[in-house]
């Protein structure tokens, strides 16, 4: 998908998705899982893109020299989030100073699986709708924990590493980041 580039300084610009294309079809059958999608809009931000553009670079630099291939790890995850922590997102992108604690310390977390990011998206107060974003995030060489395993006083994943991977029982996995501009909202899902 190809976006005007508004500048710095604009937060995002979000573009309607159109329910014909094959991406609205594939993300509406994953959030069908945890409810109804009411819109989807395309998430274009030209400071978060240059973030985001000089993280991959940086990864794949590292990923190089330490003989771990050449590429970033990029995924598609979703994100759940209340509706003032994406007002948040529409301006700074996901900026570690608001990061909360979770089972694998203060990180930005993400799901392959909407069932599981569902349980992080607060409903509006007068609407009940809730949101869903579809990231491009970027994992570089990724620290797995066995199923099960957790370290909550995480900081960052461990050295040669840029990511966590783990999955509480009873759960999918969860993807974490711990440095800006590792992931950029793709997607903005609104669904009940």
């Amino acid at each position: 998908h190809w976006f005007p580039d508004r500048g710095a300084g604009h937060g995002v610009t979000l573009y309607p998705l159109p329910p014909a294309d094959d991406l609205y079809s594939l993300l509406q059958k994953e959030v069908s899982k945890v409810g109804q999608v009411v819109d989807m809009q395309l998430v274009k931000g030209h400071n978060m893109e240059q973030m985001y553009q000089a993280m991959k670079d940086q990864i794949q630099m590292e990923r190089k020299n330490a003989g771990q291939g050449t590429h970033a790890n990029e995924k598609c995850l979703f994100h759940a989030c209340s509706w003032q922590a994406w007002e948040g997102i529409k301006q700074t992108g996901f900026d570690d100073r608001f990061w909360r604690p979770g089972n694998f310390g203060e990180g930005q977390y993400f799901a392959e699986d909407t069932k599981l990011s569902h349980g992080f998206a607060t409903p509006h107060q007068l609407s009940g709708e809730r949101i869903m974003l579809y990231c491009n995030v970027l994992l570089g060489q990724v620290e797995q924990y066995p199923p099960g395993k957790n370290e909550q006083g995480k900081t960052h994943a461990k050295q040669g590493h840029h990511s966590v991977q783990g999955s509480l029982v009873n759960r999918g996995n969860e993807f974490i980041v711990y440095r800006y501009g590792q992931a950029k909202p793709y997607v903005f899902i609104k669904y009940k």
